[in-house]
């Protein structure tokens, strides 16, 4: 909104300043000879009138001010040198407003298509493309520094356990990473993995635990090797 108004601002005060002072009407001492004489006229209430122009009568003839379009033509920025040969009427003051508000709605209007053409390709583009965004602040704290860490670990909870089934293989996790310990058995006998082998195994149906249930990993940085990630 704020280009616009400010776009749209410089546009009208530089017509402003080449209006200035002009009625559209540019009077002379010089009358042409072709109109001296005698003349009758027709109001327009279609009444007939006598007129007579002599030489030493002030003649007036109509200034173009449309600056934006001058024989036919559009005219881009407004300038002091589209005005009529044989017409002009701005003083050289008002010549040099109007040329630098001219050159400056022309700067002002570029800068506005470009800004809005930039505003448009980013819309596009983020309908295409997904940019990451961080929430928070980086504290410089590394995960495996951390002293009590979980991961998250499929699992279903039953009423016919203590502690929740394991949806995932087991297998290479540290106990560290889930969040609750069973002091009599380990994390395996929690695991479906190994049950829905021994129960299907050599069944057709069966191709795998790794097609049914979650997959998870854990690696153990190099330099921490005595403990757990």
């Amino acid at each position: 909104f704020f280009s616009l108004a400010l776009l749209t601002f410089s546009g009208a005060h530089g017509r402003l300043w080449f209006c200035l002072s002009i009625l559209g009407l540019e009077g002379s001492n010089e009358v042409d000879q072709d109109y001296v004489g005698t003349w009758t006229a027709t109001t327009f209430g279609n009444k007939t009138i006598q007129a007579r122009v002599v030489k030493e009568d002030i003649a007036y003839k109509f200034c173009l001010q449309d600056l934006l379009r001058v024989d036919d033509k559009v005219t881009f920025p407004p300038l002091p040198k589209h005005q009529p040969k044989g017409s002009e009427w701005m003083t050289p003051d008002q010549e040099k407003l109007v040329e630098l508000f001219g050159w400056t709605s022309l700067v002002l209007t570029i800068a506005v298509v470009i800004y809005f053409a930039c505003d448009s390709l980013r819309m596009v583009r983020d309908l295409f493309y997904y940019k990451h965004e961080c929430v928070g602040k980086d504290q410089k704290i590394n995960y495996s520094d951390v002293d009590i860490i979980s991961a998250f670990v499929p699992q279903v909870e039953s009423s016919f356990f203590p502690y929740p089934l394991l949806c995932c293989n087991t297998e290479g996790l540290e106990e560290d990473l889930f969040d609750w310990i069973d002091p009599d058995r380990p994390h395996e006998y929690y695991d479906l993995t190994l049950d829905a082998e021994r129960v299907l195994k050599g069944n057709d149906l069966f191709t795998g635990s790794n097609n049914v249930f979650s997959q998870i990993k854990h690696w153990r940085p190099e330099n921490k090797e005595d403990r757990v990630v």
